[in-house]
């Protein structure tokens, strides 16, 4: 036997037996049957902790930026193409 799901019966058919799981499943949660829970190790624990104070720390030296930002407006910056193109092919390579 062929089941073609283009038909409308056939696309009807799994529309109602989705719309019954879907009711089934509310229930079931809504009698407390079923709970979904997450507990983390004391491994988790410290990732956490570590990324939170990571996260509050500055991610900018701003000593260096405004050094910079001084060298740039004076004139006194100077680029060097070597440099960046190794800084690119490491940062590529890795």
């Amino acid at each position: 036997m062929k089941i073609d799901f283009s038909s409308p019966v056939a696309s009807q058919e799994v529309i109602d037996r989705t719309a019954r799981q879907a009711s089934s499943a509310n229930s079931t949660a809504s009698q407390g049957i079923a709970e979904d829970r997450a507990t983390l190790s004391t491994a988790g624990q410290s990732v956490h902790s570590l990324v939170s104070q990571t996260m509050q720390t500055a991610d900018v030296r701003q000593d260096k930026v405004s050094a910079l930002r001084q060298q740039i407006a004076s004139g006194e910056y100077k680029a060097d193409p070597g440099k960046i193109a190794e800084g690119i092919i490491a940062e590529g390579g890795s």
